[in-house]
């Protein structure tokens, strides 16, 4: 894998929505707030290499993959004023790919129903640049006082290699 795949904001993220604090979980525990209330399953070959505030107003967990892909836990409130799933992979596929590059694009997408909840998935194809392929599969969880879209994005040829740790970070996560 090309450390130039690392660019892609979001190649492979994990969107959570809770609006928490920032104290930094340890790596190969599981992803918790800092009042353990919000848990998941994470391979334990995830690094984590951020923890903190970000532009939509959350809390967001940064984790690298062994193959430099990124997978991100956003923490939001669940409320009436909280983006929906469509809104969020708008915003997602705009930071994903330059906006001069977005005309050359295919994108196929569709709905995934999962026992968790409803979903999205996209497939970006470029006959240029591989660089912005990429498979996308937002999943919006309710989570009881929380909401979350958890969110895998990975270059379109990873996608195989990473479908079973979101899985089981989808059918793992809890907010007690």
């Amino acid at each position: 894998m090309k450390l130039k795949s690392c660019v892609t904001p979001f190649l492979l993220a994990v969107v959570v929505i809770f609006n928490a604090g920032c104290d930094s979980p340890h790596q190969g525990d599981s992803i918790a707030a800092p009042d353990t209330r919000f848990s998941a399953e994470v391979p334990p070959n995830w690094e984590l290499i951020g923890d903190g505030p970000s532009e939509l107003d959350s809390r967001r967990i940064t984790y690298l993959t062994e193959d430099a892909s990124l997978v991100t836990i956003d923490l939001f409130v669940k409320s009436t004023e909280s983006i929906n799933i469509y809104g969020f992979l708008k915003y997602h596929m705009e930071s994903a790919v330059p906006e001069s590059k977005r005309k050359d694009l295919t994108v196929t997408q569709g709905e995934v129903q999962r026992k968790e909840g409803f979903g999205l998935y996209v497939e970006v194809k470029s006959p240029q640049a591989l660089e912005y392929e990429y498979y996308a599969e937002i999943v919006e969880v309710s989570l009881g006082s929380a909401s979350a879209f958890i969110t895998l994005h990975c270059p379109l040829d990873e996608k195989s290699a990473h479908l079973d740790s979101f899985n089981r970070l989808v059918k793992t996560a809890s907010y007690k």
